[in-house]
This record gives structure tokens, C-alpha cells and sequence, in this order.
């Protein structure tokens, strides 16, 4: 019995050396995210009855339309449906380990 405490012991301690960096990561990675107004820059102006914003997305950031909202802050102001430009597509793709 005392064996197989001190073969579990071992394997739980590799485990746990092994493992451990990557929940450490895990934990750190949500802080390394940009703050929005970092990851996703604007700039609107006005052209004719047409309020025009562009975006400038930072490198590593996606932007998707049916996530876009807007809307005024001046009362009595409304605005209509957006229009968009044709998207800009990006694949990404992922590999499980077999």
C-alpha cells in the first residue's frame, strides 16, 4: 500500500508540474486582452443625412456584423438601418491532437 501511495504521489506531482503552467496561462491569458476602445478604434463623421463610422481593428481582433449596434444620445434623433461594405473574411482553423 505504501508503494502504490508513493507511485500515486509521484504521478500526481509530474501531473501537477506539467499541468499547472498551462492553468497559470489559462488565468493570465484573460488579462492580456485589449480593452475595447484599444481593440476596436473608430472614427465617425458625417456626409450629407449619412453618419459614416469606420473601424480599425487591431491585429488578432475580429469585428462581426450581427454584433453591431447603434444608436443616438441626442434625444428625438434616430437613426436608420446600417449599410455595410462587402466583409473582409478571415478563416481560422483549429486542430485537435489525436
Amino acid at each position: 500500500m505504501t508503494q502504490f501511495l508513493l507511485t500515486f504521489a509521484r504521478r500526481l506531482a509530474l501531473a501537477i508540474a506539467f499541468l499547472g503552467p498551462l492553468a497559470l496561462t489559462s488565468a493570465r491569458a484573460a488579462d492580456d486582452f485589449l480593452p475595447p476602445a484599444e481593440a476596436y478604434k473608430y472614427a465617425a463623421s458625417v456626409t450629407g443625412d449619412q453618419l459614416i463610422v469606420r473601424y480599425t481593428v487591431h491585429e488578432g481582433y475580429y469585428l462581426y456584423r450581427d454584433k453591431l449596434a447603434f444608436e443616438s444620445a441626442t434625444p428625438g434623433v434616430t437613426l436608420g438601418a446600417p449599410s455595410f461594405p462587402s466583409a473582409s473574411t478571415t478563416r481560422t482553423t483549429t486542430s485537435a491532437a489525436r
